[in-house]
């Protein structure tokens, strides 16, 4: 207890009442002493007090009660009070003893009681950005005693909302949560912050490495202080922006160039710029001054020149064919090319210091060249081998018909008389010593073959023999004025006309001379029946039958026998010649394979067949240098196991073909989409805009063929092709895309059953160089599918020329179970080869 702060004695004057044991003057003086438990007190707590009178011999304990000068107190008990105003009390005890009172009084502080509840509060709701806000704690006992909150203790939800000083401080708008704790009680506020007023603009665009017709989105914020976008209005525009498209904020940049894109807000005050941006998506302007497109040339090589400008990043390279040129200050360059036989592709590309890429693609041919008009020697060779002409001899089985045998002969093929005249007396007068004529009544043969066998002289042994020869004879006449009549037979085992035939070529055909020729009577007799009849007669008068008649029999022979043997082997062999006129596409071909060349060895026989290949009009470019021509070596043949007969069809001669069906139009086109089987849906992905196509081609150089150096017998180049495509009708303000195309394929050839070539193709190897609407355009892509579509639609136009072509061919007599190869040291010649079979 602590000890009275006050305390005093009432006079005796001052007693209202007198009290069960009155003071007397013997009494000592008393004071009343009041104390509580604890100098300080919490609101709402029991104070414990105590109250009595000292002075005298022993404390007297005596009833005092307290009252407070701020409230009223709440009593507990005897010996207890309550206060619940947290203050500085003071507190006043009275007790009467003896009728006597007595007060005392003591200062009480009191505290706050425990918190009952507790409050965050701001000095706003919101605030913005960067301005303080201000915050304080409030806390009370369940009294209303304002509790002290300096133990509070705040958090907040975001590190961007920061306390300085006692102050709530954001720079980033937003919605935050601060929130109090002080013991055990919890309170939160939310705290808005927003934009500040204007301050600057920002502008950003979501790609800056832009190509032609590519679309930028651009962001704009006008910002506070802080960089918050503030909710203000923006304009937005590029300079110069007579080609940018603008949509809102996206941007469409249509021409090249460099452009600045600025923003500004609505009031003018802040302004930002992206840029410059540069719009540069095509590679340099590229020009070829040499070689022009379809050029053909005896050069091996030459220098290619032209021109490239660019007027944004400059030139970083050109290159021809991989190669480096040389490119002077003023933009012109040149560099050296290589060149193989036959269609040559010259890659030109220039590259701007942007990494833009222009590309020129054509075809220069180089080679030497046969003039149109003119032959090429030895275009078709033919091959007869030993086989061959075994296979020939079958064409004798019928050389010589009976009748043909009776026409050739006299009838009688015997009349001779012998007699003596005398003249009397003007009257002539004949003695017939002997006469007779001999008559053929039947003539017969068993059949007639050929033997027919090449020599390493360079002839041709041919043996003609026809077997069982037999005549039925009767003889008339007179014997010394007398009259005589017999019949009797001839025959011969065979008769053999043996000749030697030397092959040559006068003028365009081929001929046979025959420098000697034999002939055989085997076993030749009459009858002895006939021959007894007559024996006078040839005894007396020496008459030799049998010779008459065998210098009878071998003249026919020679002379019939000779004549269709000679006859029938030239018109067999005449018959491999062509001169045939052939309709295609909108013009007569002429095609003409003469004799130019015969050899005979001891294997067989070979001709050389020089060739013709013209147009009735020329359409397409310049007939002059001509067909590409190598001058191929023949297939060398003398071999035993040579095929039959073998075809060798040049290099040389397919390119005098393509020479001439380019010239004469085949490959100059005009079809619609219906004519080439396309269905133009296909193409609507990437080619909305085209509603109807119509297609030209138009071919700066003719198609040549060189021997194959992959898997083919051939290839087959075209080069400079031109190939417009049309949006409607054929007609140049229609024109919708132009390219040149280059197509390298495989060719291969067969022989149909009608004995004509069949061609087939390769895969295609397909580039093409574009130039229009714009060779630096973005149409290349769509392009290249247009290409890998419509190339292999015209290509059968000039393949299927191929199926018109004649091969040579014996007259009744087909190749069969026949092979191709390549021929020749150069594999120059296409090799049929196969067995001869006699048509049904």
């Amino acid at each position: 207890m602590l000890p009275l702060l006050l305390g005093f004695s009432v006079l005796p004057g001052c007693r209202d009442k007198a009290e069960d044991q009155p003071l007397t003057d013997l009494d000592p003086s008393y004071s009343l002493v009041f104390t509580v438990e604890d100098g300080e007190a919490r609101a709402g707590e029991d104070i414990r007090y105590m109250a009595y009178l000292d002075g005298g011999l022993e404390p007297i304990p005596v009833d005092a009660l307290p009252t407070s000068n701020i409230e009223e107190l709440r009593y507990i008990g005897g010996d207890a009070f309550q206060v619940t105003v947290a203050a500085e009390h003071t507190i006043t005890a009275e007790a009467v003893y003896g009728g006597e009172t007595y007060s005392a009084e003591l200062l009480l502080e009191v505290q706050p009681g425990l918190p009952a509840g507790f409050d965050l509060s701001l000095s706003d709701v919101a605030a913005a950005a960067g301005d303080p806000l201000s915050y304080s704690f409030y806390a009370w006992d369940d009294y209303g005693n304002t509790v002290d909150t300096s133990a509070a203790v705040l958090e907040l939800d975001s590190p961007d909302v920061v306390e300085v000083e006692g102050q709530l401080v954001s720079t980033v708008p937003g919605l935050y949560t601060a929130v109090g704790s002080f013991d055990g009680l919890v309170d939160e506020e939310q705290l808005l912050i927003v934009a500040g007023p204007p301050a600057g603009i920002d502008l950003s665009l979501d790609e800056e490495d832009l190509e032609l017709d590519q679309t930028a989105v651009a962001t704009v914020a006008v910002v506070d202080a802080y960089g918050n976008p503030v909710s203000d209005d923006w304009e937005l525009w590029v300079e110069p922006g007579g080609d940018v498209a603008i949509n809102y904020n996206a941007l469409t940049f249509g021409a090249e160039g460099r452009y600045t894109v600025w923003a500004a807000s609505s009031d003018g005050a802040f302004t930002d710029s992206v840029g410059p941006l540069l719009i540069d998506s095509t590679g340099p302007e590229l020009g070829i001054s040499d070689p022009p497109r379809g050029t053909q040339t005896t050069e091996p090589g030459q220098v290619v020149s032209g021109t490239a400008t660019e007027e944004y990043t400059g030139i970083d390279r050109i290159t021809v064919n991989g190669s480096p040129a040389a490119v002077n200050e003023d933009g012109s360059w040149e560099a050296w090319v290589d060149y193989d036989f036959g269609a040559n592709l010259v890659h030109t590309e220039g590259v701007d210091g942007d990494g833009n890429a222009t590309s020129d693609l054509r075809t220069v041919l180089s080679g030497d060249y046969q003039y149109y008009g003119a032959p090429v020697d030895e275009g078709i060779v033919i091959r007869i081998s030993e086989a061959g002409f075994d296979s020939l001899e079958g064409i004798a089985a019928d050389l010589i018909a009976v009748d043909d045998l009776l026409a050739g002969l006299p009838n009688p093929v015997v009349s001779q008389v012998e007699q003596t005249c005398w003249d009397i007396l003007g009257w002539e007068e004949c003695f017939d010593w002997y006469s007779i004529d001999l008559w053929i009544e039947d003539l017969s043969i068993s059949g007639t073959s050929l033997e027919l066998d090449p020599r390493s002289s360079g002839y041709i042994d041919a043996a003609a023999t026809i077997s069982d020869f037999y005549l039925a004879l009767k003889a008339e006449g007179v014997i010394a004025e007398i009259p005589y009549s017999t019949s009797g037979e001839l025959s011969a085992d065979s008769i053999v006309l043996g000749m030697e035939l030397y092959p040559y070529i006068s003028g365009a055909d081929l001929a046979l001379s025959v420098p000697s020729l034999w002939v055989d009577l085997n076993n030749f007799e009459l009858d002895n029946s006939f021959y007894d009849v007559i024996e006078a007669v040839l005894d007396f008068f020496g008459l030799d039958i049998n010779g008459l008649l065998a210098d009878l029999i071998e003249g026919m022979v020679e002379d019939m026998v000779y004549g269709e043997v000679t006859t029938l082997l030239q018109e067999t062999f005449q018959d491999l010649e062509i001169v045939v006129p052939l309709e295609l596409g909108l013009n007569t071909y002429t095609l003409e394979a003469l004799f130019s060349q015969v050899s005979v060895d001891e294997q067989g026989m070979s001709l050389g067949m020089d060739t013709f290949f013209t147009a009735a009009s020329w359409v397409s470019g310049d007939s002059a240098p001509g067909s590409l021509y190598a001058g191929y070596s023949a297939p060398v043949y003398g071999g035993p196991d040579d095929a039959a007969m073998e075809l060798g069809l040049s290099v040389d001669f397919l390119n005098q073909l393509f020479h001439a069906l380019w010239g004469g139009g085949l490959l100059e086109l005009e079809l619609s989409s219906e004519e080439l089987g396309l269905d133009l849906s296909d193409f609507e992905l990437f080619l909305p805009e085209l509603t109807a196509l119509s297609v030209g081609t138009r071919a700066l150089q003719p198609p040549v063929v060189t021997p194959g150096t992959g898997e083919n017998l051939f290839d087959l180049q075209i080069g400079d092709l031109e190939l417009s495509l049309y949006s409607g009708d054929i007609r140049e303000d229609n024109l919708w895309m132009r390219v040149y195309v280059q197509v390298d394929t495989g060719l291969e050839l067969s022989v149909t059953e009608s004995n004509t070539l069949l061609a087939g193709l390769g895969d295609l190897d397909i580039q093409f160089d574009l130039d229009y609407p714009d060779d630096r355009s973005a149409y290349a892509a769509d392009a290249e599918l247009l290409m890998e579509t419509l190339v292999p639609l015209l290509l059968p136009t000039l393949t299927e020329a191929l199926g018109e072509i004649p091969i040579p061919e014996l007259q009744g007599f087909t190749l069969s179970g026949f092979a191709i190869s390549p021929g020749g040291a150069e594999g120059g010649y296409m090799a049929i080869g196969g067995d001869l079979v006699v048509s049904e």
